[in-house]
C-alpha cells in the first residue's frame, strides 16, 4: 500500500528534518475541525505532533483521531478502534480520553479505566453546579427570610410604639376631658352666683 510504504519511509528519515504527513492519514477534508495544536512530542523525537480538537464529530464514516498523530500511526482500522463518545469532548482538552491502540490489552484497558474515570468526573462536576445552584437558591431563601424578618420585627416595633402612644394619647385625652369638666363647673358657678 502507498500510503504504509510513504509512513514507513517518512519514519526512517533523520530527525532534523520536516516530516510531511502522507494526505490519505491526515485527510483535513473528512474532518470538521475547530483547531489544530502542534506540540512538541517528548525529546526524543524532534517530530511535532498533530492533535485536532473536534467540534461536531467527523463527516465521513472514518472516526476522527484523538490522540496526537505521530509518523510510526498507521492509517485508522475499519472502525475497529474505539472512538471517544462525543460527550467527553465537552471534557478539558487535557482531560478527554485518548482513542487506545486496538492490539494492545494494556492500552484498552486503559482507556477504558480513563473512560470510567472520565464518566465520574463528568457525573462528580454535574453534581457540584447542581449543589452550587441548590446553595444560590438556599442563599436567596436565606436573605429573604432575614429581610421578612427584619420587616417582622420592625412592624412589631412599630405596633408597640403606635399601642405606647394611643394609650399616652387616651391619658393626655382623659386629662383634658378632666380639665374641660372643671372649666365648664367653675363657669357654670359663676354664671348663678352672678
Amino acid at each position: 500500500m502507498s500510503t504504509a510504504s510513504a509512513a514507513s519511509s517518512s519514519s526512517s528519515s533523520s530527525a532534523g528534518e520536516m516530516i510531511e504527513a502522507p494526505s490519505q492519514v491526515l485527510n483535513f477534508e473528512e474532518i470538521d475541525y475547530k483547531e489544530i495544536e502542534v506540540e512538541e512530542v517528548s525529546s526524543r523525537s524532534s517530530s511535532p505532533s498533530v492533535r485536532m480538537i473536534t467540534t461536531s464529530g467527523p463527516t465521513s464514516e472514518k472516526p476522527a483521531r484523538s490522540h496526537p498523530w505521530t509518523p510510526d500511526d498507521s492509517t485508522d482500522t475499519n472502525g475497529s478502534d474505539n472512538s471517544i463518545p462525543m460527550a467527553y469532548l465537552t471534557l478539558d482538552h487535557q482531560l478527554q480520553p485518548l482513542a487506545p491502540c486496538p492490539n494492545s490489552k494494556e492500552s484498552m484497558a486503559v482507556f477504558e479505566q480513563h473512560c470510567k474515570m472520565a464518566q465520574e468526573y463528568m457525573k462528580v462536576q454535574t453534581e457540584i453546579a447542581l449543589l452550587l445552584q441548590r446553595k444560590q437558591e438556599l442563599v436567596a431563601e436565606l436573605d429573604q427570610d432575614e429581610k421578612d424578618q427584619q420587616n417582622t420585627s420592625r412592624l412589631v416595633q412599630e405596633h408597640k410604639k403606635l399601642l405606647d402612644e394611643n394609650k399616652s394619647l387616651s391619658t393626655y385625652y382623659q386629662q383634658c376631658k378632666k380639665q374641660l369638666e372643671v372649666i365648664r363647673s367653675q363657669q357654670q358657678k359663676r354664671q348663678g352666683t352672678s
